[in-house]
């Protein structure tokens, strides 16, 4: 406001008079210019103005006012960048009213003069002053070591035990509250200086979460490609020695099955499929940045297996932040030839912001057997053989229902026991019951952690030791990590993230060869349960008619010992020279070894043919990695987000191991101590070594036009070592393209709509996996030349010159969206991939040298949907949360090999897996004549004619009176139809309730177990024991039995065809029931005290009739019993 000052002279009274006139014009003049400018000002401050925005920058809300009214804002450059994001639905709203809701708890103030809107920040000036508040989750606990921070002022804190913080600010300043598992959030300091907020977990707001992609990070709310992740506490709370286990279930598209039960066995994990036919399908692990190429476990060398391994098992579960699984094109390209079969991206943890932490977890868990195998005790297995020279002896002699004639015109049978004997005989031994025991697992980790503004550090050692359930068999690992970050100075970072651990493994000696080749556990199913274990003179028992058969207790004096260490050591440094650009390289190393000392005693069958049998094999594996990438981002005008990332990578994977062996020992005191010792004519003695190298390069762009439309483009090319001149690069291209439709102004009105968002991708990736473009000599074709034997050399694998990469294209279609403020959230998939120039071997000409060659054969494609479901049931005190993930995929042949000869009943497009099979038409019955099956015998399985061959062995379409492959057809893909996981987490006050369930439907496959007593005949008579379902298998004294005659041959087709069952099941994974004892101790002592019980793998839902329906092996899947505890001060 202006002041207009008088003054009045006496003695110049004209002066006045007019100087009053003049005062008086100017008065009106002022008073109509006020008048005429209020009402200009009120005219506009009237626009219509019409906004519907969610979270909108305040930058950007002013450029659209600006479009929308006449005025224009003024501000200095980057004033608003700390200002809080508007949520505004207006329709027909005056300007005023606008700004008035724009700027409310803004920490600037505005002011308007003709047709300008000038902001600044507050002119009302507070000194810095303690801002106090609680941190607490939905059911009022208080959330300890939450970091809070003052945007834009680098002042940091974290709550303490009680949630309570400290931290000085200003009015207006924004608090920003973040915690590992929960969603960040921001609020703005007010005038009482008190800020109390309720974090949410991260589960219920997944477009805010961060998820790891190759070679970087991305909000999930941005992502074009079709990604999994699973964080820490999503995994199992049980005991376990690998990672790949804990994954069954928990994301869609992902098959998870376990390949071996025994401590740290191998475990199978598939990505959409397995359409690769000869390059494997396993998807690339990839820790911390570093490609993971496979395990070094040497084996044995020996007739006893040991087994599968997980090449993962090194890897302690306990420091896993979280875990990607990359599955479409667009997610995967990054990484170019080795990503066709997916790739798991494995991220460990960092220190969370606040002082340091020391956290103790243990877990102690009970394990027994899942099925228990029922076989015969003594006083059966003496009935059953009986039985069966009973009804051979009918058989040869055409008694009964097997020929008709009269017992009393033929020899006598003569039973090998009397009543008495086999009533005297009790239980006998039982075999399975001397060699497995209750399981036991001691798992103890303790790790400190912490960061501040410069550094962040975890230190964690932990102790992992299993008991499996089969006696002398057991799992001991070692691991210890560091990870460090360290922020130089403003434009420097560089850290370290380096592991290492120790594995000692006693392995059984398993294995399910014939004769001295049994392993343990073959052996103990097929033992006679009359025999001993101890002979009177102190030796081990030997099966009369068997005496190749080893007894199974002298097999635990095997002694098999593997030891595996591993050390992987990664660096980095990333430098931002200007804003915006970041440059970083990454230099590290995976340096494996393991060593395998096997000794066969004198007291094992085989041990005594040889006189002790030592042999010791070594592996090695040094792999190297180095890899620099530049990025850089720039958002313009807020409405375009431009990302680029270039990098070039080169890896070496470097092997080389060797293998002894020597026998006839003096003594079995030695073991592999002193191989020397042995005096075999020519001791085994071998090595190896190979390298193979990988230099790539590689971009990525991202473009966002408005955060509404999403553009990815990605190339890789990788050169490598395996393919010859011609080949050596392969190029693997990527697009993808995402629209948020939410954000579109039609959308406006669907309020119960939080989001969505439709994604498209395409693009190409590839697989090495394999040799044969050189030519390979090989050492050890032994002949005699002058009295002396001499080491030759030949041709063990052709060259081929032309062998190229095989390369899947795949397309994938997904929608994203979220209902209710995102309390429901779906993720949908639909897939379609072609795998061309499939890597496998030629069969070649039987006149040459070698009948195979290493070649590119043929086409494949795989089809699929995944759903992801997340909903949040109850919210409040009592919460409840449900994950549900669905998933199928369909693997089919498109072109074949045209050295390939198709059966009649195959096609070119068949499914990659199918059992194939006759129809079966239930069982022979007495006096029945079945035609095609002329001499049928009584309960045989009986198969249906239904197709014939003519002159020129094409199908009739009609019966012919024979069974051959005409009558072959498929009986059900071997894949499953369909891929479940189901978990529910359920919270109320301190307690914590997880079932986790997975399930597999549409499958079907033998059922070994049953398929023991298809071998009754003759091997019961050998002295073999027999599971105890003798009695629903078909007799001449139970001609009701379900399953076909045991007792005899049957020479026709489709004999087993009956084992192949249904093995559809639903699986309880995990129970785990936990309670938060901290405010029993007012957090005195402690900043986390949890307690806890889980059951895994407790109950099995199938029709299967076998032992497991999903495992395979004979190593016995266990149930576990687990006491946890988590303390952390």
């Amino acid at each position: 406001m202006y002041k207009i000052w008088l003054r009045q002279y006496p003695d110049e009274p004209r002066y006045g008079i007019n100087l009053r006139k003049t005062v008086l014009v100017m008065k009106l003049s002022l008073a109509f210019s006020l008048a005429l400018t209020v009402s200009v000002h009120a005219s506009v401050l009237g626009q219509k103005v019409n906004l519907q925005k969610k979270n909108i920058t305040l930058k950007a809300l002013l450029t659209e006012l600006q479009k929308q009214t006449n005025y224009r804002f003024m501000y200095k450059r980057g004033i608003l960048e700390n200002s809080l994001p508007v949520n505004l639905n207006l329709q027909n709203a005056p300007l005023s009213e606008v700004l008035e809701i724009a700027f409310k708890n803004q920490p600037f103030e505005y002011h308007i003069y003709d047709g300008t809107v000038t902001i600044s920040r507050n002119s009302v000036v507070v000194q810095q002053a303690a801002v106090r508040g609680k941190v607490v989750q939905a059911d009022n606990q208080p959330l300890a070591g939450v970091s809070v921070n003052v945007i834009g002022k680098g002042i940091t804190t974290a709550t303490d035990e009680q949630g309570n913080y400290e931290i000085k600010a200003n009015i207006g300043d924004q608090l920003e509250f973040k915690y590992i598992g929960f969603r960040s959030s921001t609020v703005a300091v007010g005038s009482n200086r008190m800020a109390t907020i309720t974090m949410i977990p991260a589960g219920d707001s997944k477009l805010e979460e961060v998820v790891v992609i190759g070679y970087g990070t991305q909000k999930r709310a941005d992502l074009t490609g079709a990604i999994s992740s699973i964080k820490a506490e999503d995994l199992p709370k049980a005991a376990s020695a690998s990672v790949e286990q804990m994954l069954a279930g928990k994301a869609a598209g992902v098959q998870v099955r376990s390949t071996d039960a025994q401590p740290g066995g191998g475990v199978e994990v598939l990505i959409r499929g397995a359409a690769s036919t000869g390059a494997g399908n396993a998807p690339l692990y990839i820790i911390d940045g570093f490609p993971v190429t496979g395990g070094v476990d040497p084996g044995t060398n020996t007739r006893y297996s040991i087994g599968s391994r997980s090449p993962l098992n090194s890897i302690n579960p306990n420091d896993i932040e979280s875990i990607e699984v990359l599955k479409d094109a667009s997610a995967t390209a990054i990484y170019g030839a080795r990503a066709a079969n997916g790739v798991i991206l494995i991220t460990t943890k960092s220190g969370k912001q606040g002082r340091a932490r020391v956290s103790y977890d243990l877990k102690t868990s009970m394990q027994r057997v899942q099925k228990p195998w029922e076989m015969m005790d003594a006083s059966q297995w003496m009935r059953a053989r009986g039985n069966y020279l009973y009804e051979l002896w009918m058989v040869n002699n055409k008694v009964g229902v097997y020929g008709g004639k009269d017992p009393s015109t033929v020899p006598a049978f003569t039973a090998p026991y009397t009543e008495d004997e086999i009533n005297a005989a009790g239980k006998g031994t039982n075999w399975i019951d001397e060699v497995t025991r209750k399981g036991r697992i001691q798992d103890h980790n303790l790790s400190i952690s912490g960061a501040n503004d410069k550094t962040n550090y975890l230190i964690s050692f932990n102790y992992f030791g299993q008991d499996g359930i089969v006696k002398k068999n057991d799992f001991n690992r070692y691991t210890g990590r560091v990870n460090i970050t360290q922020e130089v100075n403003s434009w420097l970072k560089a850290g370290v993230r380096a592991s290492g651990s120790r594995i000692d493994i006693n392995n059984p000696a398993l294995g399910t060869g014939g004769a001295e080749n049994t392993g343990v556990l073959e052996s103990a199913l097929k033992f006679t349960p009359t025999l001993p274990v101890y002979l009177p003179d102190g030796s081990y028992s030997i099966v009369p008619n068997s005496t190749f058969f080893p007894n199974p207790v002298s097999l635990l004096d095997i002694s098999n010992v593997t030891e595996q260490n591993r050390l992987m050591v990664q660096t980095f440094a990333e430098i931002e020279p200007i804003k915006d650009l970041k440059i970083r390289t990454q230099l590290g190393f995976d340096k494996q070894d393991a060593v395998n000392n096997t000794y066969l005693p004198k007291s094992t069958l085989y041990g005594e043919a040889v006189g002790g049998q030592a042999t010791i094999g070594q592996n090695n594996r040094f792999d190297k990695l180095f890899n620099t990438t530049v990025s850089y981002r720039k958002v313009l005008n807020e409405i375009h987000d431009l990302s680029l990332l270039l990098g070039y990578e080169w890896q070496s994977m470097g092997s080389s191991g060797h293998n002894l062996s020597n026998n006839k020992f003096p003594t079995d005191a030695f073991g592999t101590s002193n191989i020397g010792a042995g005096e075999s004519v020519r001791p085994t003695v071998g090595s190896y070594k190979s390298i193979n190298e990988l230099a790539s390069y590689f971009g990525r762009l991202n473009y966002s036009l408005m955060d509404k439309y999403l553009f990815t483009f990605t190339m890789r090319a990788d050169g490598s070592s395996r393919f010859g001149a011609g080949n050596k690069f392969g190029y693997f291209p990527s697009g993808a393209f995402a629209w948020k439709i939410d954000r579109e102004s039609f959308m406006s009105d669907a309020k119960w709509i939080s989001s969505a968002k439709l994604r498209l991708s395409a693009g190409q990736t590839g697989n090495s996996n394999i040799s044969g473009a050189f030519a390979f000599y090989s050492f050890g074709s032994d002949y005699l030349f002058g009295n002396a034997v001499n080491t030759g050399t030949y041709l063990s694998s052709y060259a081929n010159p032309d062998l190229k990469w095989e390369t899947t294209t795949e397309y994938n279609l997904g929608l994203d969206f979220g209902l209710f403020d995102e309390r429901i959230s779906v993720t949908t998939e639909l897939f379609s991939k072609t795998i061309s120039d499939l890597l496998g071997e030629r069969q070649l000409k039987t006149y040459l040298p070698l009948d195979k060659v290493a070649a590119n054969l043929g086409k494949t494609s795989s089809k699929g949907f995944e759903v992801t479901l997340n909903t949040q049931n109850l919210t409040g005190a009592f919460q409840w949360t449900s994950t549900l993930t669905l998933s199928a995929y369909r693997d089919r042949w498109k072109e074949r090999s045209p050295d390939v000869v198709l059966r009649s009943y195959e096609s070119i497009t068949d499914p990659i897996r199918v059992h194939w099979g006759y129809v079966l038409d239930g069982l022979v019955q007495p006096g029945e004549v079945v035609p095609h099956m002329p001499g049928a015998l009584p309960g045989v399985q009986k198969v249906k004619d239904i197709n014939g061959f003519d002159e020129n062995n094409q199908l009739t379409g009609k019966p012919d009176g024979k069974i051959n492959d005409a009558d072959v057809v498929k009986l059900a893909n071997a894949d499953p139809r369909l891929i479940m996981g189901f978990g529910n987490t359920f919270r109320y006050k301190g307690f914590d309730l997880n079932i986790h369930v997975y399930g597999m439907f549409g499958t079907r496959r033998n059922n070994d177990y049953m398929g023991y007593v298809t071998e009754m005949n003759p091997n019961i008579n050998r002295g073999w024991n027999m599971p105890n379902m003798v009695d629903q298998f078909w007799s001449s004294s139970n001609t009701q039995g379900t399953y076909p005659n045991p007792f005899v041959v049957n020479p026709f087709p489709g004999a087993g065809q009956f084992l192949l069952q249904k093995s559809d099941f639903v699986r309880v994974r995990n129970i785990t029931l936990g309670y938060d004892l901290n405010p029993l101790f007012h957090k005195k002592w402690f900043n986390a005290f949890r307690v806890y019980v889980d059951a895994s793998n407790p109950i099995v839902f199938t029709s299967f009739k076998g032992i497991d329906p999903e495992f395979t092996g004979i190593y016995p899947p266990a149930k576990s019993f687990t006491l946890g505890l988590s303390v952390g001060f």
